[in-house]
């Protein structure tokens, strides 16, 4: 399973942290992200808490902290020693964008693109804006419409 740089990096608090719980306040703070960063990365670091039979534990006003047995958590500190993380450059995840659109015979959606990459929606969107410039030297534009989704318009020509 691939982990980001960001969510190795949670887990690795969670870790130190054992027994204790932590808040999603102290994390962001650690990690010098907003909380609501942490929110969203969460999904991705209790599916890899899951593959060691770990859970995330969560209670009210005292924070989050990892649950399972010693050996499960010991596999888990081995794992993310050893670990590749996966951080795409700007223009890396452009390439995927535009593989991704090409490919696509259906308008793709937001959403599933920024997650295919790893980044938040307001970020693909930014992206997006950028991208745009870049394909009107090919005469290529993106189509971009709510509720449908996002697609690459022009000739197959241009396209390849």
């Amino acid at each position: 399973m691939l982990l980001s740089t960001r969510e190795k990096e949670m887990i690795a608090l969670l870790i130190k942290y054992h027994g204790q719980y932590i808040t999603i306040h102290d994390i962001a703070q650690q990690l010098a992200v907003s909380s609501r960063t942490i929110h969203r990365e969460l999904k991705g670091v209790e599916a890899y808490l899951t593959s060691f039979s770990l859970t995330l534990e969560r209670a009210n006003k005292k924070g989050l902290r990892i649950a399972g047995a010693d050996s499960d958590l010991n596999d888990l500190k081995q794992s993310i020693a050893q670990h590749q993380t996966i951080d795409l450059s700007v223009e890396e995840q452009k390439v995927i964008i535009i593989y991704a659109l090409i490919q696509a015979k259906e308008p793709v959606k937001q959403y599933s693109l920024a997650q295919e990459i790893g980044v938040s929606v307001q970020t693909l969107a930014k992206m997006l804006d950028d991208l745009e410039l870049d394909l009107n030297k090919y005469q290529l534009s993106l189509s971009r419409k709510r509720g449908e989704g996002i697609y690459l318009v022009g000739t197959e020509s241009k396209k390849r």
